[in-house]
């Protein structure tokens, strides 16, 4: 109930897990539905970046597919979970912290539209469109992405390494030395 296992193997020698995030979130603030719980749980990461490649390539679902527990787990798992942690990412930037703790400790997959209005005093279909608003104006700093892939190089997640640093050529331009030769050292 309130532990968390890692197996250490070769492929993963990691702690740096969103589950542990979330445990300590559950164990401080209490339970939540997934869409707060998981978002909060994964706040430092790129979710920012990762929720733009799914609206990109269309694997998007809306808010509202989200809200109950139910619905949250019949969606893909990576779609779920980056767009909550994005979300949540937006709403404490945009309205701070203090406010998303009470809607974290009050909500429940029954209350959660109405604790919403309360706390934002707004509904979540307009936080929604506020929150793909922002993700157009809004840039990952290159330090998250150099963290996030040396993370999957040293764990031997080299396609999605590969990957990351294909985008932060793009992102941060095409000629830059460092980014070039992390990129070769992953090759």
């Amino acid at each position: 109930k309130n532990k968390i296992y890692t197996m250490y193997t070769l492929f993963e020698k990691s702690l740096d897990s969103p589950g542990i995030g979330f445990l300590l979130f559950y164990r401080l603030w209490g339970y939540a539905p997934p869409l707060l719980a998981e978002g909060i749980g994964n706040y430092y990461s790129l979710s920012h970046y990762y929720a733009k490649k799914l609206l990109t390539s269309k694997q998007w679902v809306p808010l509202s597919e989200l809200e109950l527990t139910r619905n949250y787990r019949k969606q893909p798992p990576e779609v779920a979970f980056w767009e909550a942690s994005s979300f949540v990412r937006f709403l404490i930037k945009s309205y701070d912290l203090d406010k998303f703790k009470l809607l974290y400790q009050k909500a429940t997959d029954l209350t959660l539209d109405q604790v919403i209005q309360e706390v934002y005093q707004t509904n979540l279909s307009v936080l929604e469109k506020e929150w793909l608003s922002y993700l157009k104006t809004q840039k990952d700093s290159i330090s998250d992405f150099y963290y996030l892939a040396s993370m999957k190089t040293s764990n031997g997640h080299f396609d999605d390494a590969i990957e990351l640093y294909g985008d932060m050529l793009s992102l941060f331009g095409k000629d830059d030395p460092a980014i070039l030769r992390s990129l070769a050292y992953v090759y």
